[in-house]
């Protein structure tokens, strides 16, 4: 199995009773109790299992949260794959893309879109269900799921709702949800972890101290959250409550990513900081701004080298460091001019709106800077789109969400609703 690329289909036959079936989740992951997809011996079918299949599966793109495309992302000049497309509603979450490049996108009204990723057409839409709490989620079986407004956990295939199950007990989190290779996924609210089955029914539930943040990972045997103060939180399906493993001292920028046993994360603003959850969950600054703000959440390639954003009063700055501990390059990618105060002195930087950054493993980022401004990074310089793809929102420069999007492509999903593919000419 590939990764995300991998697929294990598992077909149930007549005769399988739901207590037999034993969750892909516990028997891969856990020797604690196994939860089980409920099956009907009277109405026999077919459930997939493993990991979803797509260049983008989720939230930062995998279930580590790397934001790296396992493609090389565009090297070289920049234009649109097809025109601007609009979806005349807002999107707050960054779009799925599928296994056949097709691109999968839920506005906050929860109208479900399904582009063609070669020429931008409509390949279907599910009208709304319910708005997102959470972002959205591909499952083993291609199908997406999210957790709406209400409690409900939404289940899609592309001309229908599969399933509308209530699940909250309390208010969704805004959580980015988290697949399972049993075919369910697990979503979160400010006070539980709900592992659900394929269908969104609930199968395990956990009592968390504060309301998660960011996104849920996984470091392939248990569930890893950071909550509201930053504190890190470890669960496996089956147990009744989370347990602390870690602290990242404050709440964090976005959310956390996952390397080699590392969680990183931007903290206190100007911090990049480490958690060994190898090692007891012990803390360390990787990076520290000397100047500005670092943008989260941060990308990690192969290598474990991370990216992000740097932001000054004068300058966003793509920054770079390397596993062995050494900084690595520094790009200058925007300009604006400082705003002085009213008495001449310089005004308190302020994280403006932003997203994070996404990379390959041939050293490329991709960007989008809180002006605006779109580009590529590579060890050959800095390309950009020379347009202002999102527009603008509330009288500023609109943001979108990165997604990797395939072999020398990625989407961006703007907050405006516009949805635009960036390649190379």
């Amino acid at each position: 199995m590939n990764g995300r690329r991998g697929k294990l289909w598992g077909i149930v036959a007549i005769g399988v009773v739901g207590s037999c079936g034993v969750s892909a989740w516990s028997v891969a992951h856990s020797p604690r109790e196994a939860g089980a997809q409920e099956i009907d011996p009277r109405r026999p079918r077919t459930l997939a299992v493993g990991a979803p299949s797509g260049a983008n599966v989720g939230a930062r793109a995998d279930s580590s949260r790397s934001g790296r495309s396992d493609d090389s992302l565009p090297h070289g000049a920049l234009r649109l794959a097809w025109p601007r497309r609009s979806l005349n509603v807002t999107v707050e979450h960054a779009p799925l893309v599928r296994a056949d490049g097709s691109i999968v996108v839920v506005t906050s009204r929860g109208d479900v879109h399904f582009i063609d990723g070669r020429d931008g057409d409509e390949l279907g839409k599910v009208p709304a269900a319910e708005p997102p709490a959470s972002s959205p989620v591909l499952l083993s079986s291609g199908r997406i799921a999210y957790l709406g407004t209400s409690g409900r956990t939404i289940v899609l295939a592309e001309d229908r709702v599969v399933a509308s199950q209530i699940v909250a007990r309390d208010r969704p989190a805004h959580v980015a949800p988290l697949a399972t290779r049993d075919g369910g996924f697990i979503v979160a609210t400010a006070t539980e972890l709900i592992a659900c089955d394929s269908e969104g029914r609930p199968r395990h539930r956990a009592k968390v101290p504060l309301a998660p943040t960011g996104a849920l990972l996984s470091n392939g045997h248990e569930v890893l959250l950071v909550v509201a103060d930053g504190t890190v939180l470890s669960w496996v399906p089956g147990d009744l409550e989370a347990s602390r493993v870690a602290s990242f001292e404050s709440p964090i920028d976005g959310n956390a990513v996952l390397s080699k046993g590392v969680l990183y994360a931007v903290a206190r603003g100007s911090q990049l900081v480490a958690l060994d959850l190898a090692h007891g969950g012990a803390s360390s600054i990787r990076a520290a701004a000397a100047v500005g703000l670092f943008l989260g959440p941060p990308a990690v390639r192969t290598s474990g080298s991370l990216s992000l954003l740097q932001y000054t009063a004068t300058n966003s700055i793509a920054v770079s460091f390397e596993p062995d501990g050494t900084d690595g390059p520094r790009t200058n990618v925007g300009t604006r001019t400082a705003v002085p105060m009213p008495d001449g002195g310089t005004a308190t930087l302020v994280a403006p709106p932003h997203t994070g950054v996404i990379v390959d493993d041939d050293k490329a980022m991709a960007f989008m800077t809180p002006e605006g401004q779109i580009g590529v990074v590579t060890p050959g310089g800095v390309d950009t789109l020379g347009e202002n793809a999102c527009g603008t929102s509330v009288g500023r420069r609109a943001i979108g969400q990165l997604a990797p999007a395939g072999k020398g492509a990625f989407v961006i999903a703007c907050e405006t609703g516009t949805i635009v593919k960036v390649t190379t000419k």
